[in-house]
């Protein structure tokens, strides 16, 4: 299979994603026709953002990449030249990017508004303790966008997580102080939005609850709960990579025993489906680089460093029209309780003259989250209640 066209970039790829973009949702719209760079000049564009190893992130409208023109328009996103580890767009059309470099830092791009750089986070990168006036600090090493857009996700070496405001001043929304012993490598939010899953070298992988943050369930990687010293350390299974499938009904992780794991995204505690392909060849050196769920959730490709690209059949089915319901109703209670709990910060802040965060909490029980109240209050079939919490119950 020839490929439909070869960019050559000036400099090694690290990182790359694609960016949908509506002018009706961008982020400054009163100066956004101004601003605009030629790259973005229809009301409507799919982007392709590739992240290079010295700090630049090149532009390129995937249009432009498919037509006959011989010349490739394209524009530069540059701060301080520092490896370009992750970029992240949001989904909302907005055009807003994050990037994760080397050093911690990560940083906020407006593409409607030429690039701008609109934020820093790595100094919002705190998390509390229970000592007064003291926080951790740390490097951020993933990163992701809310579906809603309104929040980001950052986590990092030592296994903490913070949620900020995704927009200026950047304030606090929730933390992850515990639940992970090491490294956050991977950070995905489920399509609706009610649910975090975050990968770990702690041989780790969390489900959390939206917005409270409440650790809902753990798999383990080594077929068990490893002791203290094993989660902090070489276990063998630290996690690489995850990806979500389509219809939100599993996930599949890569990890450095060189396996592929299926897993449903329910309380379980072995997976649905191991492919030990990767684990059975003789390479000594073979490290994964990604891997990804196709749009139709029927494939899995996996990449590694000798060039291959590994593709996977899974049990994922196309999307059925009760599903797409069922997501659309967790989709629309998660949005109104992120508005409710917004308004209920801005107050807490107005009148505490504190730009802090207002700690969203529940109680310790699997049962009482927010999402779960909600699903609870709405006058629903109890079938069709079980089938929205799902992943909530064991």
């Amino acid at each position: 299979m020839k490929p439909i066209f070869r960019i050559k970039t000036n400099g090694d790829v690290i990182s790359m994603t694609f960016a949908s973009g509506d002018s009706a949702f961008c982020r400054l719209p009163h100066r956004a026709n101004k601003r605009r760079s030629s790259i973005v000049r229809e009301s409507q564009v799919s982007l392709l953002l590739l992240g290079l190893a010295s700090g630049v992130i090149e532009v390129y409208n995937v249009f432009s990449l498919v037509s006959s023109s011989p010349h490739i328009p394209k524009y530069v996103l540059t701060d301080d030249c520092t490896l370009v580890y992750l970029l992240s767009a949001a989904i909302d059309g907005s055009l807003r990017v994050g990037s994760v470099h080397r050093g911690g830092e990560v940083r906020l791009w407006d593409l409607w508004d030429d690039g701008n750089m609109y934020g820093k986070l790595q100094h919002k990168f705190t998390i509390p303790t229970d000592q007064p006036c003291s926080e951790i600090q740390g490097e951020a090493c993933t990163f992701a966008w809310h579906p809603c857009g309104r929040h980001v996700f950052l986590a990092g070496e030592r296994g903490h997580g913070v949620v900020l405001d995704a927009e200026s001043p950047f304030s606090r929304v929730a933390y992850i102080r515990s639940g992970h012993y090491h490294r956050i490598s991977v950070a995905k939010f489920s399509k609706d939005g009610s649910l975090l899953i975050t990968a770990s070298y702690d041989s780790c992988c969390a489900v959390w609850s939206v917005p409270e943050y409440q650790c809902l369930h753990r798999f383990w990687h080594m077929g068990r709960e490893p002791s203290i010293p094993l989660r902090g350390g070489s276990n063998g299974h630290h996690i690489y990579g995850l990806s979500l499938s389509p219809d939100d009904f599993y996930f599949i992780t890569v990890c450095e025993d060189r396996c592929i794991r299926l897993w449903p995204l329910a309380p379980v505690n072995s997976p649905l489906k191991i492919y030990f392909e990767l684990a059975l060849q003789t390479h000594t050196n073979l490290k994964f680089r990604s891997l990804a769920f196709s749009p139709c959730g029927r494939i899995v490709a996996v990449t590694t460093n000798n060039h291959d690209v590994l593709l996977f059949t899974t049990r994922s089915e196309s999307i059925r029209l009760g599903t797409q319901c069922l997501h659309a109703i967790r989709k629309c209670v998660v949005e109104n309780i992120l508005k409710k709990t917004m308004r209920r910060s801005i107050k807490y802040q107005y009148h505490n003259n504190d730009s802090n965060d207002m700690s969203l909490t529940t109680s310790n029980n699997n049962y009482n989250t927010l999402f779960q109240n909600c699903i609870l209050q709405i006058h629903l079939p109890s079938p069709v209640k079980k089938a929205i919490l799902r992943n909530f119950v064991n």
